[in-house]
């Protein structure tokens, strides 16, 4: 009966650091993939905000071209009016 506490103890000293060892390391993949995701997500949110500053920059420009032509076609020179009847005959 001894033998049988005794190889029940040591099963149990074995199985206790095999359950350590184990939850050591998955909290160092847990905490290796949290910092993957970390650098990850803060490389997407500069992307965002590059392309932001692009949308914005695009944008500006086309405001600048559409209100130069808008003055350019208010200034009544003709050309629009050459141009669609030019435009409606084909």
């Amino acid at each position: 009966m001894a033998t049988c506490i005794s190889f029940q103890t040591q099963l149990s000293s074995v199985m206790e650091v095999l359950l350590k060892a184990a939850v050591a390391d998955i909290s160092k993949l847990v905490d290796d993939k949290c910092a993957f995701l970390h650098v990850e997500i803060s490389r997407k949110q500069s992307e965002v905000e590059m392309l932001r500053r692009k949308l914005q920059t695009m944008e500006k420009k086309n405001t600048q071209l559409q209100r130069g032509f808008e003055n350019y076609m208010d200034r009544g020179d003709g050309c629009w009016d050459q141009l669609s009847s030019s435009l409606r005959r084909h």
